[in-house]
């Protein structure tokens, strides 16, 4: 939460990392020495996914025929289908 305020920051200069400035660390570390908490960041993230994934299959005629659709870059390596 405390890096929220600092996002802007971002726009102004591409190479800041809020997360380490609020933090002194990056997301990766953090999630490494708390696991719980990456635990419920994949979580979130899961759940949030297949609702927009849902809301785009649904709303997008391009996917008709897709039988089955991989986040690549998923780190729980969700799949829709």
């Amino acid at each position: 939460m405390r890096a929220w305020p600092l996002v802007h920051e971002v726009v102004l200069d591409p190479a800041t990392e809020p997360f380490v400035k609020a933090s002194g660390d990056t997301v990766y570390a953090h999630y490494r020495k708390n696991p719980e908490m990456k635990e419920l960041m994949q979580q979130a993230m899961s759940r949030v996914f297949m609702l927009f994934m849902k809301a785009i299959l649904d709303g997008y005629d391009e996917f008709s025929e897709v039988e089955r659709l991989v986040d690549v870059g998923g780190s729980t390596r969700t799949a829709s289908e």
